[in-house]
């Protein structure tokens, strides 16, 4: 995401210094797009690791999730 911020703001400021020179169009910046901060992922310590028997995957499940017959994530099978 910062990277696609940096380059548009990079696109910008190279667009407004190709058209000083026209006469007949003129493109003004104005303020930069803020670079946003990247959120922190965390991963929640309550999950258990479930092998589904369908598509011979593992996927992290809640033990309220665990008790009720889980759906398999990747294909759908009960």
């Amino acid at each position: 995401m910062n990277e696609a911020t940096e380059m548009l703001n990079d696109l910008f400021k190279d667009f407004e210094r190709s058209t000083r020179k026209n006469k007949n169009l003129t493109f003004k910046r104005g303020k930069p797009l803020a670079i946003k901060q990247p959120r922190v992922l965390f991963e929640i310590d309550d999950l258990e690791q479930i092998e589904f028997l369908c598509c011979h995957r593992t996927a992290k499940l809640s033990l309220l999730s665990k008790t009720i017959t889980p759906f398999c994530p990747y294909c759908g099978v009960n």
